[in-house]
């Protein structure tokens, strides 16, 4: 703590039992300079993560980052990512010295990889770097709660065949018969179930209106 600024967090971010994160420093000191970031530069680099199976891979993680405590406010926290195992690097994101962000406080980072590369791969990692390195600084970083997600989307479910008792012939009145039978809770074996539209509802209204909808050459809704 610089006067009433807390430059570094006593818990991690997670929310409940989680106790740990990647910090700068974690030792506690005496004043809010001790055990930070001084005269250099430090790096946390990711290992590898194979995002190929991800239609559309976003990377998420939370970070804190603090230059204040000090009048002069001119270090930076940057995020890089790289495609190719840290081969090349690319900036994508850096907290300005001067920003609210630069003050403390856990700030969330989503990456849509797909806005930097155009077929994420096998070997996308990142890294985060904070420094210290124009005015002596009181300087701290640290990353918690980093997820991988995909954010393909899937379309509502589509209808069923008409073809309703799976005979192989359709449209023929033997569907409509067999689709009100299955409706009023008749059975048969090699019918569809009644969910014509598969969107987990039923009996219903709508499963009847989608059913005689495909049945005379419509569309599925």
């Amino acid at each position: 703590v610089a006067g009433s600024l807390i430059v570094q967090p006593g818990d991690d971010r997670t929310p409940g039992a989680g106790g740990t994160c990647w910090v700068t420093g974690a030792t506690a000191g005496t004043t809010a300079g001790q055990f930070d970031v001084d005269n250099l530069i430090t790096t946390l680099t990711s290992p590898a993560y194979n995002v190929t199976s991800y239609g559309d891979p976003m990377l998420s993680f939370w970070r804190w980052f603090n230059n204040n405590g000090n009048t002069a406010r001119d270090d930076v926290m940057t995020v890089e990512l790289s495609n190719n195992n840290g081969g090349s690097w690319q900036v994508v994101e850096t907290v300005a010295a001067n920003s609210v962000q630069a003050q403390g406080g856990w700030y969330q980072s989503n990456l849509r990889l797909r806005d930097f590369f155009a077929v994420p791969s096998a070997n996308v990692r990142f890294r985060v770097t904070v420094a210290d390195q124009i005015n002596a600084s009181v300087v701290e970083g640290l990353i918690d709660d980093v997820t991988l997600s995909d954010l393909t989307c899937t379309g509502p479910a589509a209808c069923d065949d008409v073809d309703f008792n799976n005979d192989g012939i359709s449209p023929q009145d033997q569907d409509v018969v067999d689709f009100f039978n299955v409706l009023a809770g008749g059975s048969c074996a090699a019918c569809n179930d009644i969910d014509f539209n598969n969107n987990g509802v039923f009996p219903e209204d709508q499963d009847v209106i989608d059913f005689f909808n495909v049945l005379a050459g419509g569309q599925c809704p």
